[in-house]
């Protein structure tokens, strides 16, 4: 059953069934551009950097947060349309809403069942290399030979078996158990919004709307009050429900919840409940969404089993080097589409693992691994994931392939004739994973900073006599992102990422600034038609004109960007000067700066159509 939050008369309530159509795309031409250009990886290529790729991808990312925002809507039906349209799983457009919008509107980003069919690297997830890393995916492909094809006919019945009988049946007999849990954890939030205050009720229905995107609450809560009345219009406008804004603004800047409406007296216990019986039923929602992605049929069309066959010496727990064969049978998408079973096979050479990291070579790049105890964290030139466990042993991964998606795979080595650790290593790859993959690439990225952080320091402490490193002042000149060259290192590779987004969001916002200042108010009321919309967020008797939130939003964010890039431009030259600075500072301000690309990227979705739309004074 819906919530519906009421802030003002009904006539301010809109059903979410009605749907909010702000990103219709009139597709048939770019439909019969993306099938032709998939016929082979080099003319997608061309066709992704020379044609309308980005605008059709960037409209269905504005689709699938408005399907997260108003699953009863009309955008998730829209969505599959649009994914049978492209013979793409749905699954591939669900992900668009983390992708960041610079890459999706270059081109760059590609389906996931187009990745491994070209085995192509998603470039939205693909950090820019360091040069050491670039030098050895080039010795990777002077060495492995590349991957090769082989068609295994003797396969097609079991594939035509698991697609035609064993999901389908798989998908019933989990959604007879699903079901039940759904309607479960449905009963228990409508039990716990008896107790709930409005506030509560808010808060719930702004993280659910935002849970597509890297924005949760407490994200929301930190930001400048400009930018957190733009997401919730925003949220109010894609999730058809009134939101007090002026509500959320007053608990984010008190961190508590007031008083209830029912009786003040009893508010914590009220809250107390309503609290608990509310985590309950996210942890039984979980638990049937859970089950329904891991054996949706759509969701294993980009499934995926890599085996690894090892073939190490060396000295089980300390080292090993030596060659492994990698075998990745093909997903169900593949088969559907190409009609064969293509085996792919891959090389892999051990430099070496050792207790403090390793190296490898493979038939699809480098790999570098660096190892603090147990956990390791790799990141290669078509992955990054965390290890736990004993090198040339057994261990568990978890991470994210750029072209075959989340995964998680399990090791195991055995030593034989005392320097021969024979193995096999399984790899399965699946979309319900992300929830794994996440946390465990920016634990891997955490960990070749700090890898970085102590090479940084045995070498500062190995040279200081020599090369001492002195106490500094950002430099009051600095010159644009565009033209500053960053230090090397993990951590500025992350922070150029978020430094891109944070600029293309700024450049954006800029555009649609300059956009409204040709637009009168009136005018724009126009456009953004839905009566009640407008100044939404605030009681009807007290109404703020959209056009203005609008506005102070996009002011607000190109100035905290724009402040946020100059000093961290100043940091980096800084630090290429060979002066000391604070790392802590930043992580702060890249973390600033995505946060604040990352609610643009999201209101986005909405002002992207009206800014196409909004008429120009007269």
């Amino acid at each position: 059953m819906r919530l519906e939050i009421r802030t003002g008369p009904a006539d301010d309530r809109r059903p979410c069934s009605a749907g909010n159509d702000v990103s219709a795309w009139d597709d048939g031409d770019a439909v019969e551009e993306f099938l032709a250009a998939r016929t082979s990886p080099d003319r997608f290529e061309r066709y992704a950097a020379h044609s309308r790729y980005g605008e059709l991808i960037n409209h269905q990312r504005a689709k699938a947060i408005e399907a997260a925002a108003c699953p009863t809507g009309s955008a998730p039906k829209t969505l599959k349309r649009t994914a049978h349209a492209l013979q793409i799983p749905v699954a591939d457009l669900k992900m668009l809403p983390r992708v960041p919008e610079n890459l999706v509107l270059s081109g760059k980003w590609r389906p996931r069942s187009l990745n491994i069919e070209f085995i192509r690297d998603d470039a939205t997830g693909h950090l820019e290399e360091s040069e050491g890393q670039q030098k050895l995916d080039a010795l990777s492909k002077r060495i492995t030979p590349p991957v090769q094809n082989i068609n295994v006919p003797f396969l097609e019945p079991v594939y035509h078996v698991l697609g035609g009988k064993i999901m389908p049946e798989a998908e019933r007999r989990t959604e007879a158990v699903a079901a039940p849990i759904a309607d479960l954890a449905r009963w228990v939030d409508g039990w716990s919004e008896r107790f709930a205050s409005e506030l509560q009720r808010n808060l719930r229905l702004i993280a659910k709307t935002l849970s597509p995107t890297g924005i949760n609450l407490r994200v929301l809560a930190s930001l400048d009050e400009p930018t957190q009345r733009g997401v919730l219009l925003a949220v109010e406008k894609l999730s058809g429900t009134c939101i007090d804004a002026d509500k959320f603004v007053t608990w984010a800047r008190s961190g508590r919840v007031r008083s209830h409406p029912r009786n003040p007296a009893w508010a914590n216990a009220y809250t107390l409940r309503s609290s608990v019986l509310h985590r309950i039923a996210r942890i039984l929602d979980a638990a049937a969404t859970t089950m329904r992605t891991a054996t949706s049929q759509d969701d294993w069309q980009t499934f995926a089993l890599h085996i690894e066959l090892m073939g190490r010496v060396g000295k089980k727990g300390t080292v090993g080097s030596g060659p492994m064969l990698i075998v990745m049978l093909p997903t169900l998408e593949q088969v559907k589409h190409s009609g064969r079973v293509d085996m792919r096979v891959a090389s892999k050479m051990l430099l070496f693992d050792t207790a403090v990291g390793g190296l490898a070579l493979t038939s699809r790049g480098g790999e570098t691994k660096a190892r603090l105890g147990v956990v390791s964290g790799q990141i290669s030139a078509y992955e990054e994931h965390i290890t736990l466990g004993v090198p040339n042993w057994a261990s568990c991964d978890i991470g994210e392939d750029y072209t075959y998606g989340p995964f998680v795979s399990l090791s195991k080595s055995s030593e034989f004739l005392g320097f021969l650790l024979p193995g096999i290593e399984l790899r399965f790859f699946h979309p319900a994973m992300g929830p794994l993959s996440r946390p465990a690439r920016r634990a891997a990225e955490r960990i070749l900073i700090a890898y970085d952080d102590l090479k940084d320091w045995i070498r500062r402490h190995r040279h200081r006599d020599h090369h001492p490193i002195r106490d500094h002042h950002p430099l009051p000149n600095v010159p644009s992102l565009d033209q500053a060259r960053l230090p090397k290192g993990q951590r500025w590779s992350l922070a150029k990422e978020k430094l891109d987004r944070g600029k293309y969001a700024q450049n954006r916002a800029s555009r649609y600034l300059e956009r409204l200042n040709e637009v009168s108010p009136q005018r724009f009321k126009q456009v953004y038609r839905d009566d009640r919309t407008v100044g939404a967020g605030w009681p009807s008797d007290s109404r703020v004109d959209a056009y203005h939130v609008i506005v102070d939003f996009l002011r607000s964010l190109t100035k905290h960007v724009g402040r946020a890039v100059l000093e961290l431009t100043a940091l980096a030259e800084t630090e290429l000067q060979g002066h000391a600075i604070d790392h802590h500072r930043v992580t702060e301000l890249t973390a600033e700066v995505q946060q604040h690309a990352e609610a643009f990227e999201f209101v986005d979705a909405l002002l992207s159509p009206i800014m196409e739309k909004a008429p120009a004074k007269q």
